[in-house]
């Protein structure tokens, strides 16, 4: 493998996950003697992780994630510092605002949320306003193929992007941290349920409220996430059940509260149904639960992207909150077998889904940019 040099990190810290994201894409490639240069802006996750790392060292670039600033700019700033090739670790938004033609260095574009390259279906009202704006978006991406390669997480995002850039998207697995304290480590309360993330719609969060009162029992429902964006009503909905909250307004996801929480649960809920807004989105939460032995409930929307044999998940045979229900209680029914799935699926995560692996993919592939 030819050896890239220093590898500039970008991540405009827009979502909680970053903050374990960035400490540990640098800690692997501080462990194969790269040098790193993290870029973001000042107070963000770059900067504090660069702090705290003798490998890394910080660059601020943008006035911060609600601007974030063009990819010119960023790669101008990473080849001004020595950098050889740039990660862009969150690259959604910026490809969107993106200009045709090369970068000051070769790039690789992680986009965790495909829907943000893709426009989304509209009716036959809205076509003659959308057009213009959708050609304007596929000229921008298309051009970048000289600069650099966009990345995905699922082979159905592949699908969705193929099309809007001009290399066909590379498919590396969504990286998932293993637990702090290692998948033995937990003293669940056996009516705990929990939620983690923002209360979307697509995510199945409306399901929640008429499938807790379906419930046999009265176990608690504790949600560790996100209030913007949430469904009108839900929020008011679940407060008036028997609910533990931790939820951020302004979307930022506490790491540490979500730790605490998985270690608590005794069964989590992700509910998704089929939808196209999760068309290439990465079953992250359902992986992190499993990679803490903690067994999941699962929506039809992600079923298929999990362990082989579906270990450790009970799938919702419907999408309504009866269908939700049932399933709750049929994992609640069998909730020590489960667990112990749930751990066997635990190494099953950390074999294809681990950094090392998701570190080693994104090295080969700058290899290949030149």
């Amino acid at each position: 493998m030819t050896d890239p040099g220093a590898i500039a990190l970008y991540d405009p810290g827009r979502f909680g996950h970053h903050e374990v994201m960035l400490p540990a894409i640098i800690d692997t490639l501080a462990a194969r003697g790269r040098d790193v240069v993290a870029f973001g802006p000042v107070d963000g996750p770059a900067e504090a992780t660069a702090r705290a790392s003798e490998r890394a060292r910080f660059e601020p670039v943008g006035p911060g994630s609600s601007d974030p600033p063009p990819l010119a700019e960023i790669a101008v700033a990473a080849a001004a510092a020595g950098a050889r090739v740039l990660w862009h670790l969150d690259a959604g938004i910026e490809l969107e605002r993106a200009a045709p033609g090369r970068l000051a260095l070769p790039a690789l574009f992680i986009v965790h949320r495909p829907r943000l390259l893709t426009w989304r279906r509209v009716s036959s009202l809205r076509v003659d306003r959308q057009l213009p704006r959708i050609r304007r978006r596929r000229a921008a991406l298309h051009g970048l193929g000289e600069s650099g390669r966009v990345v995905v997480h699922t082979v159905e995002a592949a699908r969705e992007v193929a099309g809007l850039v001009d290399d066909d998207p590379a498919v590396v697995p969504v990286p998932i941290l293993p637990p702090a304290g290692g998948v033995g480590d937990r003293a669940p309360d056996p009516e705990r349920l929990l939620w983690i993330g923002a209360l979307r719609a697509d995510k199945g969060a409306p399901l929640l409220p008429g499938a807790l009162d379906r419930l046999d029992g009265a176990p608690s429902l504790e949600i560790v996430g996100v209030g913007r964006n949430a469904v009108d009503g839900v929020v008011e909905a679940l407060r008036a059940r028997r609910t533990i909250w931790s939820v951020s307004p302004e979307g930022s996801l506490d790491w540490s509260a979500m730790e605490a929480a998985y270690r608590r649960a005794a069964l989590v809920l992700a509910p998704y149904p089929p939808s196209p807004e999760l068309l290439g989105v990465a079953p992250t939460v359902h992986l992190e639960a499993l990679a803490r032995g903690v067994p999941v409930v699962v929506g039809r929307g992600l079923a298929e992207q999990l362990p082989p044999d579906r270990l450790g998940c009970v799938v919702t045979e419907g999408d309504d909150e009866a269908a939700l229900a049932s399933a709750i209680d049929r994992a609640r029914g069998r909730i020590d077998e489960l667990a112990e799935e749930a751990r066997r699926a635990a190494a099953w995560v950390a074999a294809e889904h681990g950094y090392a692996i998701y570190v080693t993919a994104l090295e080969e592939l700058t290899a290949r940019l030149g």
